[in-house]
């Protein structure tokens, strides 16, 4: 299964690192927990897969950035298991859930969050960490349930109105955006001309090996996923429906304050630099990029932000440490109400 890295502009999609935190047997036996995991069911009839691991609580749900799977955490989550409950799940189209047919804008991506904390939460308050697009769609669930949230975590989140506030800023922003999309369209096209032959670009570009800590008999199921439009379609319908105007209405409409919930917001150390743009256009970029994370800081009177440093956007891949202890701390608060 491919991993991609939504940037700051949420557009740009490119190949993840493979650091580790997990060690390999930890990694291995995640795989084969998902693998099997099991599903909770939407309203409207939809499967989404969620997996848990470990025992306590607050139970901590993470929300994956755009492209990924509940498989982004699979370096972290055996080690986030140690001090509490820890469910990660896939978004629709993704990995293990059913394809969505509604336009996947802000209120529709927190509604099917709803469906995971109802699953696992018990009815209690949850902790909510959100990597990248996975931080718009955490915010709109507290703006929504804020009686659920025992405290949130955001891992380099993607921002309010933020391709608007980048276009504002990096000449011809909209157009790299557009171009950016054209991988994914043709791995869908491809796709959904049927099975693509091994050995060739299109199976390079679009299935690709398998990844290198994923045990070998559970590869065809790498195979598969990537062989079917359905994942390329749910990444479409996130680049263009969860940043959109439509979006940004949403989540100005559900913001309120969150009170005194502990709140940590984690910024990549290293500049938001995306392929195309000048030196003018990632300091621009870098610089609304961190201003974002602090606005959210306002959120709660416990917010706060922490730097990463050395990290790119998969903070939780660069630097794990850093979203264990910010994680850790989060959790000490909770508890302590």
């Amino acid at each position: 299964m491919r991993r991609w890295v939504g940037l700051a502009a949420m557009a740009v999609l490119a190949a993840a690192g493979a650091a580790r935190a997990a060690d390999g047997a930890q990694i291995a036996n995640w795989w084969r927990g998902y693998e099997v995991a099991p599903t909770a069911k939407t309203p409207d009839g939809r499967k989404l897969r969620f997996y848990c691991q470990g025992n306590a609580g607050p139970v901590v749900i993470l929300e994956s950035g755009l492209g990924s799977g509940a498989w982004t955490w699979r370096t972290i989550q055996p080690d986030m298991a140690k001090s509490t409950r820890v469910c990660s799940y896939d978004r629709a189209g993704y990995g293990g859930s059913d394809e969505a047919k509604d336009a996947r804008d802000v209120d529709a991506l927190a509604a099917d969050l709803a469906v995971v904390v109802r699953a696992v939460g018990g009815g209690r308050p949850v902790i909510l960490m959100g990597h990248s697009l996975g931080g718009p769609i955490v915010r709109q669930f507290a703006y929504h349930h804020p009686k659920l949230v025992a405290g949130v975590v955001l891992v380099d989140p993607s921002g309010d109105n933020q391709i608007e506030r980048f276009g504002a800023v990096i000449p011809k922003f909209k157009e790299g955006q557009e171009a950016a999309y054209a991988p994914v369209k043709a791995c869908q096209a491809a796709t959904e001309k049927g099975p693509i032959p091994e050995g060739t670009g299109d199976y390079a570009r679009c299935v690709g090996p398998p990844p290198a800590d994923m045990p070998a008999d559970l590869a065809h199921f790498h195979v598969t996923y990537n062989q079917t439009p359905a994942h390329n379609r749910a990444i479409l319908a996130e680049l263009q429906n969860a940043l959109s105007p439509k979006s940004v209405q949403e989540a100005a409409a559900a913001r309120r304050p969150l009170g005194d919930v502990p709140f940590i917001v984690l910024t990549a150390g290293k500049p938001q630099a995306n392929p195309g743009f000048t030196a003018a256009d990632t300091a621009n970029a870098t610089r609304v990029w961190r201003e974002m994370h602090w606005e959210m800081t306002s959120l709660s009177t416990q917010g706060r932000r922490r730097f990463a440093d050395g990290s790119g956007h998969y903070i939780h891949v660069d630097r794990p440490q850093v979203v264990l202890d910010a994680l850790n701390d989060v959790l000490a608060e909770a508890r302590g109400r």
